[in-house]
């Protein structure tokens, strides 16, 4: 029987996978680490509130044979240096306590973004390309540094084994990042002349390749998407907004304009993710088993659903129909006003 810590547990995937490992006869308990409880009951659950930076944190890992790290460090209310100190400071620390505690297995959540988004990518991407995360945008490049020390912990300790999970865009039920935000915009934000080809996985299926990932004794690194891709132009056809288009010369700049007012959700040098191809192919972890339940399409018609009576300005989540009726009251009073000027001239 098996112990299992899982870290970032109030998030949605975290949730996903503890109802996972609950069910798994072969778990015998589920230690959730985090500073908040799970907000679901989990018989299996022993909750050890903790921060991830926390220098006796080994003392938290105690009795654990494997440790799920999931925490990802591309929410929308976080700096730089706070994005920094979930990824990155968090998975050091936390790799350093389970080198002191014994830990036999470390599964480590990362993304699809370590690859980077360029315009020579082969699509689509498999295990073997190196990482080329755009230095520009810091969650990438968190996660990069995060993988490295994954690596360094995997060569210091050939006793424990190492699985690196590298998930493109997730989508699901409260889910809320960078891209969800961007996919909720009233209007699509692309670059003129570039059609990139959109990938998505599902919380439940990254949760089910976590799950598989903890529980079996596979070992490596893994992408985890859904099949195959949509273009841009489908994308917008499934969630029914219009794409407004600004000419490669202007776009990092304009973005830059907009990320300083707080209405545009990508922080500088996120461009990329949206002008370049950055796909995947998940053959290596199908071939352990996992296959994902959900299509692309599938995946964009849900997210379409939840999310289509609200649009995002910047930090604000607003429903649409309170957008439009505040545009049309703003037209209404700004021709009132022009027609009262031209009342006055004459």
């Amino acid at each position: 029987m098996t112990t299992v810590a899982v870290t970032d547990t109030s998030r949605p995937v975290g949730r996903a996978l503890l109802e996972r490992l609950d069910g798994d006869p072969g778990v015998e308990r589920v230690v959730a680490l985090d500073t908040r409880a799970p907000p679901m009951p989990v018989a299996k659950l022993d909750f050890r509130p903790v921060d991830l930076r926390d220098r006796v944190l080994d003392v938290k890992l105690a009795g654990v044979d494997v440790i799920a790290h999931l925490g990802c460090g591309d929410e929308l209310d976080d700096d730089v240096d706070v994005r920094f100190a979930r990824t990155v400071s968090a998975t050091r620390n936390l790799l350093d306590a389970a080198g002191r505690a014994g830990v036999g297995r470390v599964v480590h959540r990362s993304s699809a973004m370590v690859y980077g988004a360029h315009p020579d990518n082969p699509v689509p991407l498999d295990e073997q390309r190196p990482r080329r995360a755009n230095p520009e945008y810091p969650p990438a490049h968190h996660h990069a540094l995060a993988e490295e020390l994954v690596e360094q912990f995997d060569a210091d300790h050939p006793e424990a084994t190492v699985v690196v999970l590298r998930p493109v865009t997730v989508l699901g039920p409260g889910e809320d990042h960078v891209l969800v935000a961007h996919l909720e915009t009233p209007r699509l934000l692309t670059v003129r002349d570039r059609e990139p080809p959109w990938q998505f996985v599902h919380s439940d299926d990254l949760a089910e390749a976590l799950h598989l990932a903890v529980t079996s004794d596979m070992a490596g690194v893994y992408n985890v998407a859904a099949d195959g891709w949509l273009s841009l132009g489908e994308l917008c056809g499934i969630l029914g907004v219009r794409r407004v288009s600004v000419p490669e010369a202007w776009a990092d700049a304009a973005t830059r304009w907009l990320w300083r007012r707080r209405l545009w959700p990508l922080p500088p040098g996120g461009l990329p993710l949206l002008t370049e191809p950055w796909v995947v192919r998940s053959d290596k972890l199908r071939a352990q088993g996992w296959a994902p339940e959900r299509s692309n399409r599938e995946i964009a018609r849900e997210f379409a659903a939840e999310h289509h009576a609200w649009a995002r300005l910047g930090p604000w989540r607003v429903r649409r129909r309170t957008l439009r009726t505040a545009a049309a009251t703003t037209a209404l009073a700004a021709a009132t006003a022009w027609y009262g000027q031209r009342r006055l001239r004459t």
